[in-house]
């Protein structure tokens, strides 16, 4: 009762209206968004089978990597300095850093992309045909996505989440869902191929990406439209080296079990692991549509030096988060064979015991409080950050290279829950020492201050 009593408490004004608002809004566009991509991904497997379906995710990660020298953090770093900026009507500051970060990630996109494309070529002999067209198709997902997150972490910065994340989410979702439906129902099944689905994959990310570009444009305020560029060249480049380091242990640590396991085990590996991750990207969902919702607010907070309230928004967050991760594992534990078999088909029953482990670490990344990266980072603490997931991400690289060889699947998910939850316990130490912040459920659970109003 006193947890419940606690986070009912986020209620009690319009600030924290605003914020549950935002916080419901981004949920729902992950529930929906997320539930699309499920469906996807059942029709994939389905389609595809577990060869071609790890052909295809294989591409989707060697992309993932590529995205952090492309992007450079600069999407968290929009997200932070245009909160900040539009909070002091430095109109100027929003519109130079916009035109800036476009300028280096699209030149970066076009450079990697080339040069990747050139290095395919090269060496095309060491690819089966198959799996050397599908990262090409793949190579031009890189500018579109990269832009694409630009424009989002700009709307979210000026406080528009929800549509910030509109097209990058449910109608990239709803593009993909609808024509690989329209290709079960029209298609011989042989011309559906690994290649195909990335060319579906590549039209829902420019539909995204010309809805993005007018949202931006209609959303943005006219004063940024009008006013001139201003720069903070020196401060701008001292944050994004963190962030662009922050993201790059981050991708390490969600793609290093995939690549591993399908460089050690081959791509049939690769589709059962990717199945097994669809099922505990549900406890991911819910970390990034609260965090995203908060994550302007906690930097206002701290700028205005309002640490108590500060404290509180994170405690109500850690709550929340826990209390639906908690109900969600026993759902896959319970049933979550029943449900692998029912949705994706026996042949990939051997996902089981992988998505069980996953999603332990997931439940004990909420018990952590999976809001402390976020918080972090939001707070300008990005060193500790980047040395905290870091270090998650060298555990994960070693624990692959030791456990997928004998234990294949299995053995990748146990270094990614395992490395997850080393990690967290390190950013929670920070938290602590840096900010007087325990962002763990047992803060919630043991400290008796009523939570002051937001």
């Amino acid at each position: 009762m006193g947890l419940i009593k606690r986070i009912s408490n986020i209620f009690q004004s319009e600030q924290k209206l605003s914020l549950i608002k935002g916080a419901l809004g981004s949920f729902s566009l992950k529930i929906s968004s997320t539930g699309m991509n499920f469906l996807s991904a059942i029709l994939m497997a389905r389609l595809l089978g577990p060869g071609d379906y790890g052909i295809y995710s294989y591409a989707m990660a060697i992309i993932f990597f590529m995205s952090v020298p492309t992007s450079l953090g600069l999407p968290s770093l929009l997200v932070r300095y245009i909160a900040s900026y539009f909070a002091k009507e430095e109109w100027g500051y929003i519109r130079g850093l916009m035109v800036t970060s476009n300028k280096i990630v699209l030149v970066l996109s076009v450079t990697i992309v080339s040069t990747a494309w050139f290095v395919t070529e090269v060496f095309k002999d060491n690819f089966k045909p198959m799996q050397l067209y599908t990262l090409q198709a793949a190579l031009f997902l890189l500018p579109l996505s990269s832009v694409s997150g630009l424009r989002s972490a700009v709307l979210q910065g000026l406080n528009r989440t929800i549509i910030g994340q509109f097209p990058e989410t449910l109608l990239k979702s709803a593009v993909i869902l609808g024509l690989l439906y329209a290709a079960l129902l029209f298609l011989p099944r042989n011309l559906i191929t690994p290649v195909f689905v990335m060319h579906i994959q590549i039209v829902a990310t420019a539909v995204a990406f010309v809805f993005g570009s007018i949202f931006l444009w209609k959303f943005i305020p006219k004063n940024v439209k009008k006013t001139s560029a201003n720069y903070e060249y020196k401060k701008w480049l001292r944050s994004a080296l963190p962030f662009m380091l922050f993201g790059g242990m981050i991708v390490i640590n969600q793609k290093t079990d995939l690549l591993m396991l399908g460089w050690l085990s081959g791509t049939y590996a690769v589709g059962i692991y990717e199945v097994a991750t669809r099922g505990a990207e549900i406890f991911i969902f819910i970390l990034v549509s609260i965090n995203v919702a908060a994550g302007p607010t906690m930097t206002n907070l701290y700028v205005k030096g309002e640490t108590q309230r500060l404290k509180n928004l994170v405690a109500s967050c850690t709550g929340v988060i826990f209390i639906i991760s908690f109900f969600l594992f026993l759902v896959i534990y319970f049933w979550g064979e029943l449900l692998i078999g029912v949705l994706f088909g026996a042949k990939y029953s051997e996902a089981y015991n992988p998505l069980v482990i996953l999603c332990t670490g997931q439940l004990f990344n909420a018990l952590l409080g999976t809001v402390v990266g976020q918080l972090l980072i939001m707070t300008g603490h990005e060193r500790e950050t980047t040395i905290g997931i870091g270090f998650g991400a060298l555990m994960n690289l070693v624990l692959c290279f030791y456990l997928i060889p004998e234990l294949k699947a299995v053995g990748a998910a146990f270094a990614s829950a395992a490395s997850l939850t080393s990690g967290n316990l390190l950013l929670v130490f920070y938290a602590i020492k840096k900010l007087g912040i325990n962002t763990t459920i047992f803060a919630l659970l043991f400290h008796r201050r009523k939570l002051h109003k937001i």
